[in-house]
């Protein structure tokens, strides 16, 4: 409820200040451009700690169970994120 509160305000200032609701889509454009560009960064760190994660397993003899462990949890973010980003359809070269 706090953050519907705080949209409606949202809402109201832009009203007031621009004379139309249509600014609020604005925002919300920008808003979504901005957390394209934090997934997408979200995205190749934990790419490249992925990939840190299998080349330690790679490299290991007998990896111990908590570096699986650990490769599976990076694996499981990496691909959350890239779902993220699919169903987003946001692409690397276009931001």
């Amino acid at each position: 409820m706090p953050m519907r509160l705080h949209y409606l305000k949202l809402w109201k200032e832009e009203e007031n200040y621009r004379g139309g609701y249509f600014m609020l889509f604005r925002r919300k454009g920008w808003l979504r451009n901005q957390y394209d560009q934090q997934l997408i960064q979200n995205l190749l760190t934990m790419k490249k700690e992925w990939n840190r994660q299998k080349q330690l397993v790679d490299k290991s003899v007998e990896p111990s169970p908590e570096v699986l462990y650990d490769l599976k949890i990076a694996e499981a973010k990496y691909f959350f994120l890239l779902k993220e980003a699919k169903k987003r359809n946001i692409k690397i070269g276009k931001i």
